[in-house]
């Protein structure tokens, strides 16, 4: 197990001029070991990726830091099988081309103007089951067939990963089960039957979430976890393959943070 210290940030900024002003909440988690500097944030309220074309110009700003909290991220591979590498996500390309699709970036002349910069939206929100998340779950599930590993897949999620993962395993013929915490949204638990998922119900805390897919497992499911996953990563890779075909020299990009399957692809 890996301990992560997570910190809260708030950032203020504006232009020279004072046109632009708003406040950014973001979230950096960073690994407690020595060396280690990589940092990862979110917006909140941003959907997608988010791209800057070139630097934004003349902001000023200050920021504030508190600690929030930690957690553990399960280490369940070797650590040198947790990193995909950019083979592994141009693979995970071909592997799934014929299931995902290609989603448009689209540019807002006026938001443009607003920032003093060329802002890029790559809208995830146009993807099967609306969201990247199918990706990485078409991904885990071609993996497994090409592994030969017949049989039911299972996970927990709240609603995204879970319709997701239902999709794609309807598409290869396989049963999914997903559980999934008594409050889910409703719109989100109709997606996940609607897409042929069996949802198992629970209590709405994390251990209930990964009890319940433990017991699935022991029955011989194949777990597909929401984000820390070799193949997850690589299929949430391939959206930032697409966007640099799509969109060349780009200078700065910006992702949201959830689990961090799809930051991970992106780096």
């Amino acid at each position: 197990m890996r301990a992560v210290t997570i910190f809260q940030l708030e950032i203020h900024f504006s232009n020279h001029v004072g046109r632009f002003n708003t406040n950014i909440k973001m979230q950096i988690k960073l690994p407690d070991r020595p060396g280690v500097g990589l940092v990862v944030f979110a917006i909140n309220g941003l959907s997608g990726y988010t791209f800057f074309h070139k630097p934004v110009p003349l902001l000023n700003f200050r920021w504030w830091r508190r600690q929030v909290g930690q957690y553990y991220m399960p280490m369940t591979r070797p650590a040198a099988e947790q990193i995909p590498t950019l083979s592994d996500i141009l693979v995970a390309r071909q592997r799934i081309a014929g299931d995902i699709r290609t989603t448009p970036v689209i540019s807002e002349p006026l938001a443009n103007a607003e920032l003093g910069c060329e802002l890029w939206l790559k809208c995830e929100n146009l993807q099967r089951t609306g969201a990247f998340k199918f990706r990485g779950a078409s991904n885990a599930v071609a993996q497994l067939d090409e592994l030969g590993r017949d049989g039911d897949v299972a996970t927990h999620s709240s609603g995204n990963h879970g319709s997701a993962l239902a999709l794609a395993a309807s598409i290869r013929k396989r049963r999914c089960r997903v559980v999934m915490p008594e409050n889910s949204v409703k719109t989100k638990i109709a997606a996940v039957r609607r897409n042929g998922g069996e949802i198992v119900f629970c209590k709405p805390t994390q251990k209930d979430r990964e009890d319940g897919l433990a017991e699935l497992v022991a029955r011989g499911c194949a777990p597909i976890p929401p984000y820390d996953h070799v193949d997850i990563i690589c299929g949430q890779g391939t959206a930032m393959i697409e966007f640099a075909e799509q969109c060349k020299n780009l200078d700065i990009i910006m992702t949201p943070v959830g689990g961090g399957g799809l930051i991970s692809g992106t780096a």
